[in-house]
C-alpha cells in the first residue's frame, strides 16, 4: 500500500523547470559541464582531461537526459580509457564512444598506470577510429 502511494505521488508531481527545457540548451549545458576537466593529464604538453564520467553521469538521471547525452556526439570527443582488469567494461566504454559520430574529431588518452599493456581488445576497437584521432596519448607507471 504504500508504495502505492509513493508511486501516485511522484505521477503527480509537476515536471520540473529543467524538464521542459528545448534539447539544445540542454545540450549546450552539457557541453559546459564537461568543458574544464576536473582532473587532467598532462602528456608531451597536452592536457588530457578527465572528461569520461561526465557523459555516463549525465546519462543516469533520467531517460530525456540520457537520450539527449547519448544523441549529443560533442560530449563524446574526449575519451580517457583506464584499461583495468574490467575488459567488459573497457569495451563498452570505448564502443560507445567511439560510435558516437563517425566523423567527429577524438581525443584519446590510454592510462596504463595499472596494467603493464594495451590489451588486444582494446585495441582492435579503437584503432578502426584511428582516422579521427586529434591526439593519442598514453600515460604509463614509468
Amino acid at each position: 500500500m504504500a508504495s502505492r502511494d509513493a508511486a501516485a505521488g511522484i505521477r503527480a508531481m509537476k515536471p520540473a523547470y529543467i524538464q521542459k527545457m528545448p534539447l539544445e540548451l540542454l545540450s549546450d549545458i552539457f557541453k559546459l559541464s564537461i568543458a574544464e576537466p576536473r582532473h587532467a593529464i598532462r602528456l608531451d604538453g597536452v592536457s588530457v582531461g578527465l572528461r569520461r564520467p561526465a557523459p555516463w553521469s549525465l546519462g543516469h538521471v533520467c531517460r530525456s537526459w540520457r537520450a539527449t547525452a547519448l544523441g549529443y556526439p560533442a560530449l563524446w570527443n574526449t575519451l580517457l580509457v583506464k584499461l583495468t582488469t574490467d575488459a567488459v567494461a573497457v569495451e563498452e566504454q570505448l564502443l560507445r564512444a567511439g560510435a558516437r559520430d563517425a566523423d567527429a574529431p577524438l581525443y584519446i588518452c590510454f592510462d596504463l598506470r595499472s596494467l603493464p599493456d594495451v590489451p588486444q581488445s582494446a585495441l582492435d576497437l579503437i584503432i578502426p577510429t584511428s582516422k579521427r584521432w586529434v591526439a593519442f596519448n598514453c600515460a604509463t607507471a614509468s
